[in-house]
């Protein structure tokens, strides 16, 4: 039986060891995901199943990235071929300024290239997860709900109107879209099966309908981009946010990133950002991540998306929320109410392990993480936008001074509040 119960927070003081038990729980099971979908995957550092709480990240065993510009003399220094068929080495479609090269051992690789070239010029090929870092996931595990939306739906039926909006995620239930009347019209790729997306089932709908509450009338379309237990390696989620951008869209709303360890920053996002999102008008939203720490949390710390970080219900900093110069703005992420699939949900983390099965028989959920501070503040870009005929970028900039103008009354912290964008 497990020593925790149910009103026990691993961001609390005291609560160390619950905080390493449940984050070697999670490592373990996205680990399993990947395997069971043919990744293999290695640790960093590189410990026994003892020590998962050490772990700082995770990666794909045999690929390294590269940029473009040093491809070749990376390329020259391994003895590899100038060109090879990626299908035929099973890597994924390139995307313009990065390189993915297929190795023996990517741990050795990195540092002779280190060693030989210096440090930087090769990056480990990173598994990033639905708002991860010390949590691997959203800060708790979905409760049942009977009531909501909570925040609730914008009395303003057209904010939103003709702006479209990417949610890069597990992908959506189409049932429970069709459950809602705030997710009507709400459309694309089907989410996993349970035993694939494992204990993140929902998450992509949940934050659709986040999103939708505050801007009703948005075009909003759910790619699943995290399908194998809410992760996806980088070389692979580079190529599809590409696809995201190259669809049209106004906003792009991630509840998602990693960790990075020091001098393995997420390369193929910056690349991302290099050769697409920079100079245009689509903006990419991002959590600050679920790791009740100063960061980095990456992308969101890149310094190019904006980065949001989670409040409790009383606008009060959540606990569990990483924080920062870095964290752009603040929304509130706690006890966020909306909707989840029906039926019997098996707890499978510290605290809740071991407690009875959730019974969501309301097709709603109660879930906190910067995962759902994320798609708010989407949403209010998307409302502003059709509110004032204003591009991503401007109706950003204009939310952000209203955000900053709350800041002395907020411990310095720049929030956003339901109703800002209309």
């Amino acid at each position: 039986m497990s020593p925790y119960g149910p009103r026990d927070k691993w961001w609390n003081p005291g609560q160390e060891q619950l905080r390493r038990v449940r984050y070697a729980d999670q490592v373990r099971l996205v680990r399993q995901a990947l395997r069971d979908q043919g990744t293999a995957v290695r640790l960093h550092p590189d410990v026994d199943d003892d020590h998962l709480d050490e772990v700082e990240f995770m990666y794909r065993a045999d690929t390294v990235l590269t940029s473009d510009s040093d491809a070749s003399r990376v390329r020259r220094l391994l003895d590899l071929p100038e060109t090879v068929d990626k299908h035929q080495e099973g890597l994924p479609d390139p995307i313009n300024g990065l390189t993915v090269l297929k190795v023996g051992d990517a741990a050795e690789v990195v540092d002779r290239v280190d060693r030989a070239i210096g440090k930087g010029v090769v990056r480990y090929d990173t598994v990033v997860h639905v708002s991860p870092a010390v949590s691997y996931c959203p800060a708790t595990e979905p409760d049942p709900a009977k009531e909501g939306p909570e925040p609730a739906v914008n009395s303003n039926a057209d904010a939103g109107r003709n702006v479209r909006v990417a949610v890069v995620d597990t992908g959506i239930v189409p049932q429970v879209v069709k459950q809602h009347s705030w997710l009507d019209g709400v459309t694309g790729e089907a989410e996993a099966p349970p035993a694939k997306v494992g204990h993140y089932r929902g998450h992509g709908t949940f934050v659709a309908g986040v999103l939708r509450t505050m801007a009703p009338s948005a075009h909003v379309d759910v790619w699943s981009l995290f399908p194998h237990g809410g992760a996806a390696l980088e070389s692979e989620l580079a190529p599809r946010l590409v696809d995201v951008f190259l669809s049209n869209v106004d906003i792009i709303s991630m509840s998602a990133g990693v960790a990075p360890a020091a001098g393995n920053s997420l390369l193929s996002l910056q690349a991302f950002y290099d050769n697409y999102l920079k100079g245009s008008n689509t903006l990419l939203v991002c959590a600050a991540g679920n790791d009740a720490g100063p960061g980095p949390f990456e992308p969101a710390s890149q310094g190019w998306p904006v980065a949001v970080g989670a409040l409790d219900a009383d606008g009060s900093q959540a606990g569990y929320s990483n924080y920062g110069a870095w964290v752009d703005v603040w929304a509130r992420g706690s006890d966020i109410v909306n909707a989840y699939p029906k039926g019997k949900y098996t707890y499978m983390e510290p605290p809740m392990v071991g407690q009875p099965d959730g019974n969501f028989t309301s097709g709603l959920a109660s879930w906190s993480g910067t995962s759902f501070a994320t798609p708010l503040v989407s949403g209010l870009i998307a409302a502003r936008m059709s509110t004032y005929g204003e591009n991503a970028r401007q109706a950003w900039a204009h939310l952000s001074a209203v955000a900053a103008a709350r800041a002395a009354a907020n411990g310095g912290r720049w929030v956003l509040r339901p109703g800002d964008g209309d």
